[in-house]
Parts: C-alpha cells; structure tokens; sequence
C-alpha cells in the first residue's frame, strides 16, 4: 500500500471521528475528553492542511461564507480580549471549530480529501455511539448521566439523538448506491429504534425537516407539483401546515414543563441581550443567567408557573439566543447569518443533501442547544465546509500573496495545537490527582497548584484544589478557589461550598448570604431555605425565619424527593411551633 497524504489525512479523519465521539476516561467529564483530544487531533489536521496548502500553493476557495467565517473568528477572538472575559475552553472550541470549516474547505477545493470520506467519519461515530446504547441497553455500561438509563458517550441523551437523526438521510443515500445493502439496513433499523427510545423532540424536528424538505425538491415532486391545479397546490399546503401544526402541539403536550421552562430562559435571556449588548462573555451564559433568574425572582413579578419550573440553567437551548448572551448583538448578527448565506449558498449549488441538513440545523438551533452537541456541531461544520469548497471562486492574489495566507493560518492553527496540548495535559494530571484522591491516597495541594498555569479557566480544578485545602482545615484558601470557580460557574453546589467554608470560619452571616443566592435562583430548592430559616431563628429574626417556613409550606414540588418533603414537614412544625407559643402569650 503506497502511503502519502491523502493515506494519512485519511487515517487522522478517522482518528478524529473515533476521540470526538468516545470517552477515553482521562479527563473529568466525559465531554472534555471528546473536546480537548478530539480537537487537538483536528488542530493537527488543520495544521498539516495550511502546510499541503503553502507547499502547494493550494487554491483557498472564496465566497461569502468564507469571508464571514473569517470575520466572525476575528470577532470573537477581539471579543475575548477587548470587550469581555472569556472562558478558555469555549473560545477555544469556537475558534477551532470556524477553522476547521476554513481549512476543510480549502482541502476538500483542491482534491486532499473527498466528502465520502467525511461521511465515513460520520458514519463511524454513528456506530460507536449505537454501541454503547446497545451496551448500556443491556446493562453492560454505565449511562453517563443517573437520570438517564441511555445516552451513548454524551452526558445529555438529546446530544446523541440529535446526532442520528441527522446521520440517517446519509445512511438513505448510502443504500440508492453501496453494495452492503444489508449491513446499511441493519444500521438504518437500530438508528430508527434508539431514535425513538430516546425521546428527543428536537431531533423529531430535525429529521422532519430533513425528510420535508428532500421530498418537497425531489424530481418527482416537482412533476408532480406541474400536474396540480393551483387550488390544489394550495389546498395542499395548507393540509400540510395544519398537519406540523399538530404535530408541533403534540410534542409541545410530550413534555409540556420543559416547553414552558424554556419558555422562561429565552424571556431571561432576552432581557440579558437588551442589559448588556457587547455581551457578557464567551462560555459565561452559564455563570451569569442563574445569577440574573436570581435577580428577576428576587424582583418579585415572576408567576408562580415560572417559579415552579425554574432549574438551575446551562444553556439557553437556542444557539441564537445564547451566543447573543456571550457575544452580543454583533455575535447573534454572526451566528444568524452563517445558517443563512450557508442554506442559501447549498441551495444555489444544488447540495440539496446538505442544504436539507443546514435547515435542519437552524430549526434544532432555536429549540435547543446544537453546538454544545460535539459529534452534530462537528458534522455541521463538515457540511459547512462541503458547501464553501464548492465556489468557483478562489482567493485572488500573487503567490506570494496566497502563501502568506497559508502560512498565517498554519501559524494560527500550530498556536491552537499547542494551547490543545496544554490544555489537555494540565486536565489529564487533574484527573490522575482527583482518582488518587477518591481512593484515599494522600495529594498534596502545592502539587496539584503548580497545575494553575497550564489549566486555564477551568471550575473543576479550582473546585478540586477547594476541597483539598478544605480536607486540611485551611478555610480561607479554599474560599478563595471557590471565588475563582464562581468566575466561571454559578451551579448551587458552589455556594454552599462557599456557605461552609464561613460557617467553619465562624463568620456564618457572611456565608448566608450565598445561600440568599441560591433562594433566589432555584425558588424549588428546599435546602437553601431550610438553612436560611434556621439560622433567621437563631439569630432572634423570627418575622423573617417564618416568612421563609412559610414559603418552604407553600411551594408546590416539582420533583417528589425524600429530603425535600424532609425540609418541608419541618417548616410546617416550626409555623405550628411559633403559632402556639403566639396563643400561648
């Protein structure tokens, strides 16, 4: 077998497809594992990509796509360190995501890689991920998440179902021309069946668009669409609108809490937009929106709908919305026209494979959350990139001109590699000394500080150093982790983290007031409220100390759980309590 570059950009296609899509069990969550070495392999691609590309002066496609990908990384890169602080990790996954598009575009406009080959990649990680649901299906693997029996390699089991559904029109095409027709048939058959295991809306969305749109410009619609009269033609679009109209009510009734929840992010997150629009911060929704659902509860005109399904928030589940959050109203200008230009430019070239996919895409992106999917983000960056290799322009200028473009993007791409390969060693090393701790080996916190510099802004390392300093009784440094994770995070856990930090401090109203936090933000969490009660009874304060029973009485739970009812029950005995001793006077 000869081996050159097109051998062994095949082999590093493959290679990628296999780290984005499994946990390797080296790092602390699962999607940092897909993230950090799936994407130190794409950097590496990107790399040698602009290299083949300056060594052969590789022609760099040229559309209006192209020149927005490349605004669009300036953008949020001068974001990141003009406007506002940015989370390491999300930048970095956006930017290498924009270019890869670019350097895909490139090698697949100059013949070093083939779209089929792509599709294999998608294809391959549709496997790995059908394996471990079969796996976990038979009890043989674990779920990455306890509230969800199967997820494959994600941690959300939407993340998966999303990425077959978008898988299954590709595997459609395949059988029109593969000799493996049976092996296709089987893989269609298991796909179609944990697609529906799943009980994902949003991916029902997506194949349903997909399967519209690729019936609506078949060549037998459009004989067919010839032979109607316009009332007819009419007619039947109506029938059609009526017929998703019900079947969008009938996903809406499927989880009807999590429709209006979102519902209540979106109006947040709105408000966030209109508050701040340069944006709060790539990778920050998440820190900053709980805070804010704090503050708009704490004003006082939220429903008691709203109160009831209120959750702690990791994203907006609209891509459009939470970028607009991030990276401001210029951020959501970008993300919207980059489904846009990109559907358009598909469907002017006839890619109708990828234009039905692109729009399917754009629909999930505003119910849900797509580019925090990594396996659907990937495949839509691919699809992205099959569409602006496709222009029959290219980069106009000398050649010197045109390999200093390849250069500075081969230097780009090798400064991405090596902040990757930082990165992910800093977090494997993190990972070594969280599993000697959990065994009950001895870690010593200077070692695992000396981690600070290569780690980047990453919650769970201060976290981890937190609850070492903790372990030794040294309060006032674990305080101090615990403020830099709050930089990056506002999960609940943190501020009672915090609340018991000062408590062991002796400095207790100082800590309460983290736990107001908490009230604010999760008007179902009863643990808040039960400390909040009894340290207002403690200290004397019993107007406020009965207020919060009270509310704790009064709160209708979403979620039925022994310790909740626990702290409920007792809310309910201490207002019967103070009753009695208020007769009794």
């Amino acid at each position: 077998m000869k081996i050159g570059l097109p051998f062994i950009f095949t082999i590093l296609w493959w290679l990628i497809s296999i780290f984005l899509t499994i946990d390797t069990g080296c790092f602390i969550y699962p999607s940092m594992s897909q993230t950090l070495i799936g994407y130190l392999c794409v950097m590496i691609l990107c790399a040698m990509g602009w290299a083949y590309g300056f060594f052969t002066n590789a022609k760099i496609p040229m559309n209006m796509n192209s020149v927005l990908l490349f605004c669009w990384l300036v953008y949020l890169c001068f974001h990141s360190v003009m406007v506002a602080d940015a989370e390491v990790y999300k930048l970095l996954y956006f930017v290498a995501g924009l270019l890869l598009i670019l350097t895909l575009s490139q090698m697949l406009h100059n013949g070093a890689l083939t779209f089929s080959k792509l599709e294999n990649g998608f294809l391959l990680m549709l496997i790995l991920q059908l394996g471990c649901l079969l796996l976990q299906s038979m009890g043989l693997m674990s779920s990455y998440n306890s509230y969800f029996s199967l997820t494959g390699f994600s941690d959300n089991p939407n993340s998966t179902a999303v990425m077959i559904a978008v898988c299954i029109p590709l595997i459609y095409e395949r059988l029109k021309t593969s000799n493996h027709t049976y092996l296709l048939l089987i893989l269609l058959v298991v796909s179609f069946l944990y697609l529906v295991v799943l009980k994902c809306r949003t991916a029902y969305i997506g194949l349903a668009v997909i399967c519209i749109i690729r019936i609506a410009l078949s060549a037998k619609a459009k004989k067919l669409y010839s032979q109607l009269s316009r009332k007819v033609l009419y007619a039947s679009c109506a029938s059609l609108l009526l017929v998703l109209l019900l079947l969008f009510g009938a996903l809406y009734k499927m989880k009807q809490n999590s429709s209006d929840g979102r519902i209540l992010v979106w109006k947040i997150s709105t408000e966030m937009m209109m508050e701040k629009p340069e944006g709060w911060g790539i990778g920050l929704f998440e820190k900053h929106y709980n805070l804010c659902q704090g503050e708009y509860f704490a004003a006082g005109n939220a429903s008691g709908q709203e109160k009831y399904l209120a959750s702690t928030v990791y994203m907006a589940y609209n891509d459009w919305l939470e970028h607009g959050v991030e990276a401001g109203w210029i951020g959501a200008i970008f993300i919207t026209s980059f489904y846009v230009f990109l559907a358009v430019k598909a469907y002017r070239t006839r890619k109708l494979m990828a234009f039905s996919i692109i729009c399917a895409f754009m629909v999930m992106s505003l119910v849900n959350f797509v580019y925090a999917s990594i396996q659907s983000w990937f495949i839509l960056l691919c699809y992205a990139a099959d569409v602006i290799s496709g222009s029959s322009r290219s980069f106009r200028g000398g050649k010197i001109t045109s390999r200093s473009v390849h250069l500075v993007a081969l230097f780009f791409s090798l400064f991405l590699l090596g902040k990757y390969g930082e990165l992910t060693y800093a977090q494997v090393c993190l990972k070594h000394d969280e599993d000697m701790s959990a065994k009950g080996l001895k870690v010593e916190v200077e070692d695992v500080e000396k981690l600070s510099p290569h780690i980047g802004t990453s919650e769970g390392y201060e976290k981890f150093v937190s609850s070492l300093y903790m372990r030794d009784g040294r309060y006032e440094q674990a305080i101090e982790h615990l403020r830099n994770a709050a930089d990056y995070t506002s999960e609940p856990e943190l501020f009672f983290a915090l609340f018991n930090c000062y408590d062991k401090m002796g400095m207790t109203a100082k800590g309460v007031e983290y736990i107001k936090t908490v009230r604010n933000m999760l008007p179902q969490n009863m643990m808040s409220r039960n400390i909040l009660l009894r340290w207002y009874d403690s200290q004397g304060m019993k107007v406020e100390a009965l207020a919060v029973a009270h509310e704790m009485a009064e709160t209708p739970l979403k979620v039925n759980s022994s310790v909740a009812e626990s702290y409920q029950r007792g809310a309910r005995r201490y207002i019967e309590k103070e009753s009695k001793i208020k007769e009794s006077q």
